[in-house]
């Protein structure tokens, strides 16, 4: 499994025509699948590696790889 957590002001669209901003948020993908956007980290995620990007805005986008 891989597993990426992003740290930063993530900006995400949770329904269609709505936009949410988590500042200090977290955005953790598993095997590049999107799990969520958390404002404090979820306890089973302890430890892990995280890339902070300070206050950069994250965007989350869809790809097809």
């Amino acid at each position: 499994m891989s597993l990426t957590i992003l740290k930063g002001t993530i900006v995400s669209a949770p329904a269609p025509g709505r936009l949410e901003t988590t500042e200090g948020g977290y955005l953790i993908a598993e095997d590049g699948v999107i799990q969520g956007v958390f404002p404090v980290l979820p306890e089973r995620y302890a430890g892990a590696a995280v890339e902070d990007h300070g206050e950069d805005l994250i965007l989350q986008s869809f790809a097809d790889l």
